[in-house]
Formats: structure tokens, sequence, C-alpha cells
């Protein structure tokens, strides 16, 4: 398992009064190994490199070994929470749906989000189980602790829509918590491109006939192309938050955002854009036509309990 070297300096920041950065010469290895209990579910050892062409990565099997385990242990003793960031619609200012966002609570280290653990998780196979967990408890949650039907977005992994019983169940799960097919949203990112693309999208459309639609998030970012488009039976397409950062000041972005608003229009898919941040940016969204986003200009993502609250004095002027 890789990471780079901002990585290792931010954990070596969160406990330099035990430990001292340390600077890197070129063709230099070193072990360092940890034994405090606090850290122990997550790393026993580093091993560095760097030389002439590369970055330094931290690399060590058990440092991998180690959040494996802990990833097991969070499943089994409930340690992770889902977090939901509004939908907004920028015609009626109504909030139409919530994503649904995972976070680690660890007992050590606090929330953890993500793009932390979910590619340990993806490699362990631990991405199963945690995303049928992340769907029921989603579908739940909605169901049970809001007053009215909202529709409900959630990540999907790639690998998730490989798993053979995948359907199986999420068709169990949707019967077992009464959640209607069609308020769910499932958002898949462009690595579904790089997969066993004929099964996928065999899988998809049995998913579409079920009135569940598909949204392809982070879009802009990676693989997907014309073809992409053409195959894969997306109904939404998810702008990426770096496109739309501060793009009321950019011209390059706006070209950049309206050919992709004006390719999706062509093929009949709605374009949402997320990280919105400010006032600007959001009137130029709204200037193209774009008719959906979420981002912290509205909300944060939000706990259940936060939810119910901020959908009581919502108002968008």
């Amino acid at each position: 398992m890789f990471y780079e070297c901002s990585d290792l300096n931010s954990f070596l920041q969160d406990i330099n009064h035990y430990y001292q950065e340390y600077n890197l010469q070129k063709k230099t290895r070193f072990f360092q190994y940890i034994n405090m209990a606090k850290f122990s579910p997550f790393l026993s050892s580093l091993e560095t490199e760097k030389d002439q062409n590369k970055k330094c990565h931290v690399f060590s099997m058990k440092f991998y070994e180690s959040m494996e385990k802990a990833l097991s242990k969070a499943l089994v003793e409930n340690q992770f929470e889902l977090y939901y960031q509004p939908f907004i619609c920028f015609n009626t200012r109504k909030i139409v749906a919530v994503e649904a966002l995972i976070r680690w609570n660890h007992p050590y280290w606090g929330l953890i989000s993500p793009d932390k653990f979910i590619p340990i998780a993806e490699k362990s196979g631990l991405i199963l189980p945690l995303g049928e967990w992340i769907i029921r408890e989603a579908c739940l949650d909605i169901q049970e602790f809001l007053s009215y039907p909202l529709k409900l977005a959630i990540n999907i992994s790639p690998h998730q829509l490989q798993d053979t019983f995948f359907l199986r169940n999420m068709i169990k799960i949707l019967q077992e918590t009464k959640f209607y097919p069609q308020n769910l949203s499932l958002e898949i990112t462009e690595g579904i491109f790089l997969e066993n693309s004929t099964n996928v999208i065999k899988l998809m459309v049995k998913l579409k006939k079920m009135g569940i639609s598909l949204a392809l998030d982070d879009f802009g970012t990676g693989y997907a192309g014309l073809k992409y488009l053409n195959d894969f039976p997306f109904d939404v397409i998810k702008l990426d938050k770096s496109f739309i950062h501060n793009i009321a000041r950019k011209s390059r972005q706006k070209a950049i955002v309206n050919s992709m608003v004006t390719l999706a229009k062509t093929l009949n898919l709605t374009v949402h854009v997320e990280g919105i941040e400010n006032n600007d940016d959001l009137n130029w969204i709204i200037s193209e036509g774009i008719n959906q986003g979420q981002g912290y200009f509205f909300s944060p993502p939000l706990s259940i309990n936060q939810l119910k609250s901020f959908l009581k004095i919502w108002v968008y002027l």
C-alpha cells in the first residue's frame, strides 16, 4: 500500500511529541518501529524510501495489515457513521435529495474521512460488507427518521458492482428497509470503466429496471469518454468539485464546464454539481442551465439528527 510523503508528514505531526520528522536522503532506506499502544491499530512499522525518480512513499505491509485488522474490528464494533449532505434544486429552492457519506469514528483518531480507508477496504475485500452496511443504514435512516421522503444518493465502489451477489443483496435490503428503489440513486466513479464492462452494464440495466437511478460521480477526473457515456446507462453526471471551485473567476474553467454541460444535454443526462462554496459560483452555475447541486455554501455533511433539524429550518432565498 502506497502513501505520499504528505500523508507521512501529517502522521508525524500528530505524534510529534513522540516522534521527530526525518530528512530523507537520496537512496536512503530506514526502518522505524513504533511500540506505542495508542497507534497499534494503525501502524506497527514504517518503511520509507526515496530515489532519484520517485517521491517518498510509505509502503509497509505491516501498516496495511494493521489497517485491515482495524477496519475489520470497526465493522464488528460499529465504529462507522453516516453523514448526509443535502442536494438543492435551484428552481424550486427545495432540498430534493441527500448524499450518504461514511466516516470512521475511531476511538483514538476520531473521525477519519473515506479517502483514507476506502482504498484499503477495496483491496482487502472489506468493501463488500462495508458497502452493504452503508446501503442498509442509509436506507433505514432516511426511511425511519425523516418525516417525508427524500431521494438518497449512495456511493458505490466498482468492486461492489463486480460482486456476484450485489443485485440480490440490494433487493434484500430494499425489501427489509421498505425503501422505494425510485428514491435511490447509486453514484459510481469513472473507475467503473476499467472493470468488466459487459457484466457491469448488464447489472446497471437491471438496477435501472428496478427504478434505481445511476450517476457518474466525479465526472471529468478520470477515464470517461464519449464511448463510455454512450455505452453505460447513466442518468446523471456529477461534475467534480475541482471544476467548480471559484469558477466565476476562471474563464478557462467556464469553457470546460460549458462543454461538459452541452455534452450532457446532448446525451439527455442530468447535470449535478458538487463543491459549491460561494454565491458567485452558484449564480454562474444557474446561468448555465444547471438545476441541482450541493456544497458547503448550502450545508456541510450532517448527522441524521442534524439533518432532521436542518430540514425544519431550511430557507433558500
